[in-house]
């Protein structure tokens, strides 16, 4: 299923359902609402997502290229095996949320809230944390070449097996481990 040509969705719900193949392209969703929804090989390019909840949703290789998610909740979801390109998460907030086997270029994720975060063997190059603030989060055998966590906060927040050395801007960043 293709939904494209400026395409504008409002308050779209979806409950218990898995959605396979979706393909989103130069579309405008606004306040949708998603609560135990399975996306298996979902695209999406050139989208945007507004004032949107994620719950108990599970994302199974998707693929993400130049799409903006403004102030987008995630709760309980689990994201795998996907491709993120130029990809924006301003503001949004990701409460026990697993990202595993990720493949993330140039991924924003300013002033964003992380709790009980987990990043497993995830490639987070040139991700941007700036003013990120992360409570409780684990990342876990990642590749953060040229990652920025300027000005972030990292409270409880461990890196095992991943070179925080590779970032290319931790300053001003607090609760960093020594």
């Amino acid at each position: 299923f293709i939904l494209s040509e400026c395409a504008k969705m409002n308050y779209l719900h979806a409950i218990e359902t898995q959605i396979n193949g979706f393909d989103f392209r130069d579309s405008f969703m606004k306040s949708g609402r998603f609560l135990e929804v399975q996306f298996d090989h979902l695209t999406a390019q050139g989208s945007y997502f507004d004032q949107s909840t994620f719950a108990n949703c599970q994302f199974n290789h998707t693929s993400l290229r130049m799409v903006d998610f403004g102030v987008t909740h995630f709760h309980d979801t689990v994201w795998r095996n996907s491709t993120m390109r130029e990809v924006s998460f301003v503001g949004s907030t990701w409460v026990n949320v697993i990202f595993e086997d990720e493949d993330h270029f140039f991924v924003r994720f300013p002033g964003s809230l992380f709790v009980n975060t987990t990043f497993k063997r995830c490639i987070l190059k040139k991700a941007i944390f700036r003013k990120a603030t992360f409570v409780n989060c684990v990342f876990e055998q990642c590749d953060l070449t040229d990652a920025v966590f300027h000005n972030a906060t990292l409270t409880n927040t461990t890196f095992i097996d991943s070179d925080l050395i590779k970032a290319a801007n931790i300053d001003g960043a607090k609760g960093l481990p020594q």
